[in-house]
């Protein structure tokens, strides 16, 4: 989607300034009702589903490829002002109702449950799974191969390989 001065900005993909707008032409799919807002980059064969909201008007928002970022999961800053950049590597799963706040980093095969939050400066290393609901506290991480859960979130176990090759099975089926 190239901008120009004339190009009227639909419902869903809404720019901000001539600079900052929403770059999601490789992205596989943008729900009718998922709404992106500025500076929001979404990579080759990447999803946002029914109700999404990416918020890069409050910071940068850069998703990588293949990733699926499901039904009424909001990513931007929490709070007022502008604040530092969302990365989202390449085959990450972020489940409905999550919050991703701004600073955050969920590396490459993070995987983000249903309803769990993100807190800003936090960080989901690659294979690590926040689970459903689950709470995590600003400037935390969830390091790769284990499990987060509760609220706030806390190490519940580590992964087994089974589990590993399940998630990268679910992440194909959501896609």
């Amino acid at each position: 989607m190239a901008h120009t001065d004339t190009m009227q900005p639909s419902l869903r993909c809404i720019p901000i300034s001539n600079s900052k707008y929403p770059k999601s032409l490789e992205a596989d799919w943008i729900a009718p009702n998922a709404v992106l807002i500025g500076d929001v980059s979404m990579g080759e064969g990447s999803s946002a589903w029914h109700g999404a909201k990416l918020r890069g008007d409050t910071c940068p928002i850069k998703v990588g490829k293949n990733c699926v970022i499901q039904d009424n999961s909001r990513i931007g800053s929490n709070s007022s002002g502008q604040a530092a950049e969302i990365s989202i590597g390449d085959n990450v799963y972020i489940g409905a109702n999550a919050n991703i706040d701004s600073s955050s980093d969920l590396e490459s095969f993070a995987y983000v449950g249903m309803g769990a939050t993100v807190g800003k400066g936090a960080t989901v290393q690659s294979f690590g799974v926040l689970a459903a609901g689950a709470k995590l506290g600003s400037g935390e991480t969830v390091p790769s191969g284990q499990i987060f859960a509760g609220t706030p979130a806390q190490y519940l176990r580590d992964l087994t390989q089974q589990e590993k090759h399940l998630i990268g099975e679910h992440h194909l089926e959501m896609q």
